[in-house]
């Protein structure tokens, strides 16, 4: 009976241990995301790839590991202007990351985008997508 009893016990531990990590109030470097995120974009929208990968991640995600596709995706025209629509947190494999909302105007057209920051100071870019209004 006390085997049980323990037993019990340690699967509702190791189950209580597994749920989501509460959003954090603030990650290390938020408070300079966005300039990294804008420092990024403007290196690789003047092929500056050398400086614009000391900005990545590590292990980035697909879409930033190349940075010449960055370069066409994101400008693909001249771009007439950009702004930092916010900076807040998301889950990302598992952790929660910095996140940052760019718009990126074309005069008549624009983009919006997520880029995920890695947290530390200076934070990493870890990956980017299209924002979903």
């Amino acid at each position: 009976m006390k085997f049980r009893l323990f037993c019990v016990s340690l699967l509702a531990l190791l189950f209580s241990s597994c749920g989501d990590k509460p959003e954090p109030d603030t990650l290390e470097g938020e408070e300079t995301a966005a300039q990294y995120v804008t420092s990024f974009m403007k290196a690789v929208e003047f092929g500056d790839f050398s400086k614009a990968a000391s900005y990545l991640h590590s292990n980035p995600d697909a879409n930033l590991k190349d940075l010449q596709y960055c370069r066409d995706l994101f400008f693909h025209r001249k771009a007439s202007g950009m702004a930092v629509l916010g900076v807040g947190h998301e889950v990302y494999g598992n952790e929660w990351h910095i996140a940052v909302d760019l718009k990126i105007n074309y005069g008549d057209l624009m983009k919006k985008l997520r880029f995920t920051l890695a947290p530390g100071n200076p934070p990493k870019l870890r990956g980017v997508s299209p924002l979903k209004e």
